[in-house]
């Protein structure tokens, strides 16, 4: 048994309190409405006659925590006069009194949803609450034992000599459903160099693993190097991904060359790893901006950019799978930042943002990953990792020079970023 309320504001009859009392065994359940928690005792005292009439039953135990309307000397000589006992749970464990508490939020969020869809006010919310709608479930199912264990608790006669006559109560607890016919799609990426090895489409996956190793050697991300005694050598994997467009038609094999960062040890590999991301508020900031001022935005991607930024601490790599390799006693040392290390988000926003300075920006103080650039056409940047929102008139100078130092990405129309979808209206502009 538990009270809920007070409801704010009362219901049009005044009441402020909802008593529920609930059958633990067979979740059946009462509501009773209250004008004080005063009342809690009467109404109690009332359904207990109701009940015990009606189903010709005694109440054992009642639980109920340690509030005063339920603590109290007349619940005390109730409780010594029908011979139940009082269940009190501990302070701070509404656990204790699970059953009542989770039924109290089960029948105000269904009273809720009633509310909000009909559009009464709060007053009316007495009238949405409905016991009935909690009943209509499957409980449980009940113990098969004979029937007359199950309700008088007494064994048979002894002189039935059939030890398997059993009755069940309960054929099956489970409502028969439909089950609708589904495609099994058997073509899955492969999660290990070995499965890609074996995969029917190793010739795409190969050629991606190339095209990810090219790409390292070109930007010179490692070098061979003796293994010595103190060097920490760290694994790697490859992720395997085949990128669709919106037609769930196949556009790219793609292969990335990740290390396995949760192997690296702090203050030996690492130090610190926080990275600041774009705030979403600022974002939108920008955009209201844009909209208002008809300004262009313009997405960028940077292409591979963690493998841009150089590495300060020494980090080794073991002889990783895909790369031709008999020299023994020999592993990578990483100059550049690889996808997979703790510290490389961090390692690629101090690159980035340093040779946007350089290049004559200032960091927002309101948010670090917005940037401006104060000239007679002003430009603002949004970073998100490898992804650049740029605002402004005139873009072509900043374009031009930023993919002389970054293989980039232009989605010339920018539609989709952070999650927010964007229309450019020639007109009325974003």
């Amino acid at each position: 048994m538990d009270l809920i309320g007070p409801i704010s504001p009362p219901s049009n009859s005044g009441h402020c309190y909802i008593l529920t009392i609930i059958n633990q065994l067979t979740s059946f359940k009462i509501t009773s409405f209250l004008k004080n928690k005063s009342d809690a005792y009467k109404e109690f005292v009332k359904q207990q006659k109701l009940l015990e009439n009606t189903h010709n039953q005694k109440i054992k135990q009642l639980v109920t925590d340690g509030g005063g309307e339920f603590v109290n000397q007349q619940f005390k000589d109730l409780a010594n006069q029908h011979g139940f006992t009082h269940v009190i749970a501990p302070p701070y464990t509404p656990e204790h009194n699970g059953i009542a508490e989770r039924e109290n939020r089960a029948i105000l969020d269904k009273a809720q949803c009633l509310i909000l869809t009909s559009n009464l006010p709060n007053q009316y919310l007495e009238d949405q609450i409905f016991c009935y709608l909690s009943h209509q479930h499957i409980t449980y199912t009940f113990e098969q034992k004979l029937i007359t264990l199950l309700l008088m608790e007494n064994p048979i006669s002894k002189d039935q000599k059939d030890p398997y006559l059993w009755l069940k109560v309960r054929e099956e607890n489970i409502l028969p459903f439909y089950c609708h016919p589904t495609a099994l799609l058997s073509e899955t990426d492969p999660l290990t160099f070995n499965q890609e090895i074996k995969s029917k489409d190793h010739e795409h996956w190969s050629r991606a693993i190339t095209k990810e190793l090219q790409k390292m050697t070109n930007l010179n991300v490692w070098e061979e190097v003796s293994v010595k005694e103190d060097f920490k050598l760290i694994g790697t994997t490859w992720v395997f991904k085949t990128k669709r467009n919106e037609l769930n038609q196949i556009v790219e094999h793609k292969a990335r060359l990740c290390a396995q960062g949760f192997s690296q040890t702090q203050g030996k590999d690492y130090s610190k790893t926080f990275a600041p991301t774009g705030r979403l508020n600022s974002l939108r900031t920008l955009i209201s901006y844009s909209a208002a001022s008809n300004l262009k935005f313009e997405q960028l991607d940077i292409k591979s950019a963690f493998l841009n930024a150089p590495l300060e601490e020494n980090v080794y790599l073991t002889i990783l799978q895909g790369l031709d390799r008999d020299k023994k006693n020999t592993c990578l040392k990483l100059k550049r930042a690889m996808y997979g290390l703790k510290q490389a988000p961090l390692v690629w926003y101090r690159h980035l943002s340093s040779w946007l300075v350089n290049f004559g920006f200032s960091i927002s103080k309101a948010d670090t990953c917005v940037f401006y650039l104060k000239s007679n056409e002003p430009i603002w940047l949004f970073l998100h990792v490898d992804d650049i929102g740029i605002f402004g008139r005139n873009l072509t100078n900043f374009k031009n020079t930023i993919e002389q130092e970054f293989q980039t990405k232009l989605l010339v129309s920018a539609d989709l970023m952070l999650g927010i979808k964007l229309f450019n209206n020639q007109t009325l502009s974003l």
